[in-house]
This record gives C-alpha cells, sequence and structure tokens, in this order.
C-alpha cells in the first residue's frame, strides 16, 4: 500500500508496538518488511526524521531486513539528534563491504562525540 508522508498521523510519542498497531489499523494487516523500509523512505524524504526512525526501527527488527534500512536509520537519528544512537547503528552498517564509505561517518560521529565529552 502507498501512503503519503502526511497519511502518517500517529503521534511521535507511541511506542513502536503501538506504532505498530497503528500501521496495522491503517492499512489493514501488519505491515510487510518491504513497506517498512518505504514507508520510512517515505517519511525521511519528506524531512519527518522522529517517524522515519519509529517505521525504521521496525523495520530492522525483521530478520529479513537488508542494511540500506540500517543506514537510513542511522541518517534519520542524526537529524533527530540521536548522534550515539546513530554512531552505534554505522558501526553495524560497516561492516557491510557494500556500505564501507560509511566510515567517514562514524570517525566523525566520534570526534563529535568525543568533543562534547560524551
Amino acid at each position: 500500500m502507498t501512503l503519503k508522508a502526511d497519511d502518517f498521523t500517529f503521534s511521535e510519542s507511541l511506542s513502536q508496538q503501538q506504532v505498530l498497531e497503528w500501521l496495522k489499523k491503517r492499512i489493514g494487516s501488519i505491515p510487510t518488511t518491504k513497506e517498512l523500509l518505504e514507508f520510512g523512505k517515505t517519511l525521511y524524504k519528506a524531512s519527518k526524521y522522529k517517524k522515519a526512525a519509529i517505521i525504521l526501527s521496525l523495520y530492522i527488527d525483521r530478520s529479513d531486513c537488508e542494511v540500506i534500512g540500517e543506514e537510513l536509520l542511522g541518517y534519520a537519528l542524526i537529524h533527530c539528534g540521536d548522534k550515539m544512537e546513530a554512531l552505534q547503528i554505522f558501526r553495524r552498517v560497516v561492516q557491510d563491504p557494500k556500505f564501507e564509505a560509511d566510515w567517514q561517518i562514524v570517525v566523525e560521529l566520534q570526534i563529535e562525540l568525543e568533543g562534547q565529552g560524551l
């Protein structure tokens, strides 16, 4: 099912389980892994980073998720200001040879967080 960014009217304060229930009611079924990635991309492209991060967190909990979704979650977390969590995500992402270029982000985040005393 195709949803536009403005269709995601759930509150950002909902838990992941509550968001999953909201999605289930909205689309009439439990969202597939592919749908979660598409929803996350839609929200990210619309600069709705917090909602994108919530959806993408659901996505990476699936056993059949792909690294591209984890990478997008990392970027969404950076936009949300959660750089420590983003760093953890990117450390996993760079283990995949297709995403080696993200080492630059890992280094930048580490330097920034160390500069903040974290």
